[in-house]
């Protein structure tokens, strides 16, 4: 009788022991899966949910801006809005406004660009209308499935839109939008940068004179016996023989 509760008592210490330490070995896995799923879901996160500013990331050859303002020419609001429209490349919205193809074509062509530090949120909602809007909150742009990365954080820069550019011009960034500023000897007339003073040389060749259809839109002038277009904004000259060129639209 005995042997037989000391045999029992060992077999009962036996499972006992068994039990905790697979007990202990169960915990000790959990733990580890769980590190390991918080490490992943930490990686998934950043990589779903990463703002781009952080890296000056490009889409579609647009790069979008990191908060670095340094090298912005320094201009107040209404200086900037003194500027003719046709000699900004790309035009700047602001918080809380509305961006991309919200806007008039016409009124803003290409659309409106959110500033940096602000997505053109799908989801975001204004004036009880959703989309296209700039915002800040990270329940609009969290991710680029529900904002438009063409117009967010900064794009309006001359770092993309120089090209559209009028010939003899240079671009300036400002903190309100890029503009476009005629170089030394130029003015701005009507959208183009053309020479302070004109000279237009008469020539006995029909070939070298300006015609009503050239150059169009800009403006023509006949100069060493060439015809030579000043485009506006958007158009560049392109050459079309040995003595004429054309405008022609930038895509």
């Amino acid at each position: 009788m005995y042997f037989r509760i000391l045999h029992s008592s060992t077999v009962w210490l036996a499972l006992v022991c068994t039990h905790s330490i697979y007990q202990a070995a169960s915990i000790t896995q959990h733990k580890i899966t769980s590190a390991r799923l918080d490490a992943s879901s930490a990686v998934a996160s950043e990589l779903l949910f990463k703002d781009p500013m952080q890296d000056g990331l490009a889409v579609d050859g647009i790069t979008l801006d990191q908060h670095d303002n340094s090298a912005f020419l320094q201009m107040n609001e209404e200086e900037f809005g003194r500027i003719d429209r046709r000699m900004k490349p790309c035009f700047q919205s602001e918080n809380g406004k509305a961006c991309g193809g919200r806007v008039s074509e016409a009124d803003y062509p290409g659309g409106l660009h959110c500033p940096a530090g602000f997505c053109c949120s799908r989801t975001a909602m204004q004036n009880w209308s959703s989309g296209n809007w700039c915002s800040s909150s990270w329940a609009f742009c969290s991710s680029s499935l529900i904002y438009n990365p063409k117009y967010s954080y900064g794009t309006c820069t001359c770092q993309n839109y120089e090209i559209r550019c009028p010939t003899n011009s240079a671009c300036v960034d400002t903190s309100y939008g890029p503009y476009c500023k005629c170089l030394d000897g130029k003015e701005e007339v009507e959208g183009a940068c053309r020479n302070l003073t004109t000279t237009t040389i008469t020539s006995s060749s029909e070939k070298a004179e300006c015609r009503a259809d050239d150059c169009r839109p800009g403006f023509c002038d006949a100069e060493r016996g060439k015809v030579v277009c000043t485009c506006l904004g958007g158009y560049i000259s392109r050459k079309i023989s040995e003595i004429r060129e054309q405008c022609v639209f930038v895509y």
